[in-house]
């Protein structure tokens, strides 16, 4: 059987004692999957799966790390302290075994060296978001019986490893493109105030690119892809605009055209043109948000309405707008493969609104 002993935890009688509350991580916090690689010190196996991971502001969010029966779709709770993510002793998993014979179930740090209840600890790399656990400290799954704590089992050498394996391409503009200065001007609801920017658009043939639009795409001097049909720019959604690695992050940025009804609709970007005055016209609001959007709800960071795309108001027939550019400006850089370089060094520090 397996090794079995008190904890004298001041911290996990008191949670006991207290109404039982699951943790349940808020609504509309991005998970993120991840592998779990485990040990078991009671039991003696080593395993692989599947967990999920979440985090808004400083909370860290754990779910399915626990195998145990009954508590495998529990969540677990830390604060993210420098490089380090600390989880508070006592916190409530479910309950352990049948009806008559089921037990409060609680997660809790042991010492090593005491065998003394206390707070887990999890080291979290800054760049890749991997959570490994400290050497001096295991997670137990505790069980409550008749006022006493026992642990049920031990997991040592913890590894949680981001498994978002989603292949994030930003949009290359051929050397072939002809480059045109325009300026955006619309009205960004989240702040309220109307906002201009110097953007970029570049044709190639049928295919269109549209660059510096926003806030996020002039961070990460980014485009988007789009076509030429009868005049109409058309530019499909769910396009990848760059990652923000900080570290609340990270947060990936996507533009989407939308309108709203009610429901937020995501669609086509769709401009018009006005030869006359050398300006496109947004059918739609332009939406950019955190994440690929998957779910009835949506976190983003920006949202133009009312958007054109204004050039100098002179139309020449001959070559079409006279503010014509034949290369790319001289803020892209490439590197020695020819491959584009982006700006990601910059941390955005603006909170990403909820929307259903």
């Amino acid at each position: 059987m397996k090794h079995i002993y008190t904890l004298l935890c001041t911290a996990l009688v008191a949670a006991g004692t207290s109404a039982q509350s699951l943790i349940e991580p808020p609504a509309g916090i991005q998970l993120v999957e991840a592998t779990a690689n485990v040990t078991s010190k009671d039991w003696g196996w080593t395993e692989e799966y599947t967990v999920y991971v979440g985090q808004e502001g400083d909370n860290i969010y754990i779910g399915g790390l626990f195998r145990d029966e009954g508590i495998g779709d529990s969540w677990i709770q830390g604060e993210l302290q420098g490089d380090h993510v600390v989880f508070g002793s006592g916190q409530y998993l479910g309950q352990f075994g049948n009806d008559g014979y089921s037990y409060d179930m609680y997660a809790t740090g042991v010492d090593m060296a005491t065998n003394a209840s206390c707070d887990y600890v999890m080291y979290r790399d800054g760049d890749t978001g991997n959570l490994y656990s400290t050497s001096e400290v295991q997670l137990a799954s505790t069980m409550e019986f008749e006022g006493s704590y026992y642990n049920l089992d031990q997991y040592t050498k913890i590894t949680i490893t981001l498994t978002d394996n989603v292949v994030r391409q930003a949009v290359e503009v051929p050397a072939s493109a002809t480059h045109y200065g325009y300026k955006v001007q619309a009205f960004e609801t989240l702040n309220s105030q109307p906002v201009e920017y110097e953007a970029e658009l570049a044709f190639d043939g049928e295919d269109v690119y549209l660059g510096y639009f926003s806030m996020i795409s002039q961070t990460y001097q980014a485009y988007i892809k789009g076509r030429v049909e009868g005049g109409r720019l058309i530019f499909s959604p769910d396009q990848y605009l760059g990652t923000d690695p900080s570290e609340e992050g990270p947060f990936h940025f996507y533009m989407y055209g939308s309108d709203y009804d009610g429901n937020i609709n995501l669609h086509d970007l769709v401009f018009d043109y006005n030869a006359e005055e050398d300006r496109y016209t947004a059918q739609s609001d332009m939406l950019i948000t955190v994440g690929q959007v998957t779910t009835s709800t949506i976190s983003f960071i920006e949202n133009l309405t009312d958007l054109v795309l204004q050039g100098d108001f002179s139309y020449n027939p001959a070559v079409g707008v006279r503010n014509i550019r034949t290369e790319a400006p001289a803020s892209v850089v490439y590197d020695l493969q020819g491959r584009r370089v982006y700006n990601t060094a910059k941390r955005l520090h603006k909170s990403p609104s909820l929307v259903l």
